[in-house]
């Protein structure tokens, strides 16, 4: 019973990875669970959700808890990249909810042909 409240204690859809990690930690030095720190981790990454996993992809398989952390600090700044990215992506509007140009003044869309532009 102790075993499976370790070993398939899988990481939640927006559960907080540090909160994980230190659940599964706490668990296991109360529990008294008979592993070693690298066997934990082994466990910990591998129960990763999958959204997680995906941005561990490359990431060397940490030995110690020091190196999962390093790991987690990776993670969360390739998924800010990523979240970024997304939010980059998403059409910008202005304020009266026409889609904004890609430098100050009207787009130039709205323009019609054969109409110089001034600054």
């Amino acid at each position: 019973m102790i075993r499976d409240l370790l070993v398939f204690n899988f990481q939640g859809e927006g559960q907080a990875l540090r909160m994980y990690i230190v659940q599964i930690f706490v668990a296991a030095k109360f529990l008294q669970y008979k592993a070693s720190e690298q066997e934990l981790n082994d466990r910990v990454v591998m129960n990763f959700h999958p959204n997680v996993l995906g941005h561990a992809s490359f990431i060397d398989r940490p030995h110690s808890l020091q190196q999962l952390w390093q790991v987690v600090a990776l993670i969360e700044e390739r998924a800010a990249v990523a979240l970024e990215r997304q939010r980059v992506r998403l059409p910008r509007t202005d304020a009266h909810g026409a889609r904004s140009g890609t430098g100050p003044g009207p787009p130039r869309a709205r323009l019609s042909p054969g109409t110089p532009l001034r600054c």
